[in-house]
């Protein structure tokens, strides 16, 4: 791997990331995709918090909305406010720069998601002691990605703080973030939900962002191992993206919107299902799985992630009104299929996958009684 460097607005070069993951190095592995999924939400990275919740020696825990943000709604028409933290794990340590740009627009698309506006954050880093001068740079390099990412979706940073340890002689330091972005949900929008609601509606993907095997979770579960370069977040794209799915979501366009994060796509998918309505989808023409992407493979696809994504239902009727948004916003849209049986159902280049709902519920909701136990 070679070492790359970008600039920033302010033209400082810093650190983007080492060399790029080979696919070689990465052969897909003997599991139908219905298993992959499977495994990737028991991951502890994933997994819903319902059995951390019921651990009395832990203390209370709180409750976890289904679109993983925070919703405080206020009475008279006041604003409600949006809450939503997002933790990046190793992948700033692998793309300092682009883990901090990438952590604020996860977090600021989930609470577009519920209709809010994004209009502050603040931010947490943690490491190893910045003496160390191979330290110093990464962590400025977050603090410039965080503050970019800000600044272009609307969410200036109200606060920050850090907490560095001692290294420990013979372990590496692992760089985290860990971010909460606010957002003002008017009293006249309509909050939007997570998950697929009513039978027939149609499923749509919003954004062409390319999925990696770099620093995904698909890459820690199934390979034991997070190396390569994360994408890179377009903002000006994320901006816009956001700005409609706020607009769909806050005019009724839609009925359901979700991020695409952790897991990626089919992970995104799943968890739209959990609310019990399943789907029928073809997914051939997701970025990544086409023919037209060199080198494509439906477990990247699948389970590779990136920013800029969202997974959203809405009534056939309605798909026109959101073609226009999403013209008005340069922001691609992929038909995928529509709501419907009581599985997550969708076939991908040649494979056809079927996992019913109830298998996806149990496995999100206990899947950390194997981390815990």
């Amino acid at each position: 791997m070679t070492e790359m460097h970008e600039q920033t607005p302010s033209g400082r070069s810093v650190q983007a990331c080492g060399g790029g993951a080979s696919l070689e190095d990465y052969p897909p592995p003997p599991a139908t995709s219905g298993e992959i999924l499977l495994g990737l939400l028991s991951s502890p990275n994933i997994a819903g918090w319902r059995w951390l919740q019921e651990q009395p020696e832990r203390g209370a825990a709180s409750a976890v909305s289904g679109i993983d943000a925070g919703l405080l709604s206020a009475d008279g028409g006041r604003p409600g406010i949006v809450l939503c933290t997002v933790g990046t794990g190793p992948r700033c340590s692998l793309s300092p720069y682009r883990g901090g740009k990438e952590a604020v627009a996860e977090a600021a698309l989930t609470v577009s998601c519920l209709g809010a506006t994004p209009v502050a954050s603040t931010y947490y880093l943690s490491g190893p002691s910045p003496r160390q001068g191979a330290v110093a740079l990464p962590l400025a390099d977050i603090v410039s990605g965080v503050v970019e990412s800000c600044t272009a979706l609307g969410s200036p940073p109200a606060a920050g703080d850090a907490f560095f340890t001692n290294d420990v002689p013979g372990e590496p330091g692992v760089l985290s973030l860990v971010t909460t972005v606010l957002g003002l949900l008017g009293g006249t929008a309509r909050g939007g939900g997570a998950h697929f609601a009513r039978e027939g509606d149609a499923v749509v993907l919003l954004g062409d962002a390319i999925p990696q095997i770099d620093g995904s979770e698909y890459q820690r579960r199934w390979f034991g191992r997070m190396e390569g370069i994360i994408p890179d977040v377009d903002l000006r794209v994320e901006a816009n993206l956001q700005q409609v799915v706020r607009e769909a979501v806050a005019t009724g366009v839609v009925r359901s919107a979700r991020s695409c994060g952790r897991g990626g796509l089919a992970v995104a998918l799943a968890e739209c299902c959990l609310g019990g309505m399943g789907v029928r989808l073809n997914l051939d023409r997701i970025p990544g799985a086409a023919p037209a992407y060199g080198g494509a493979r439906a477990d990247v696809a699948l389970f590779g992630e990136a920013a800029t994504r969202a997974v959203l239902s809405l009534a056939p009727e309605r798909v026109d009104d959101l073609e226009r948004l999403c013209a008005a916003g340069e922001i691609p849209l992929i038909a995928l299929g529509h709501v419907g049986g009581d599985s997550l159902a969708f076939e991908i280049r040649g494979e056809q996958v079927g996992v019913a709902v109830l298998a996806l519920q149990e496995v999100r909701t206990w899947g950390l009684t194997e981390a815990g136990a």
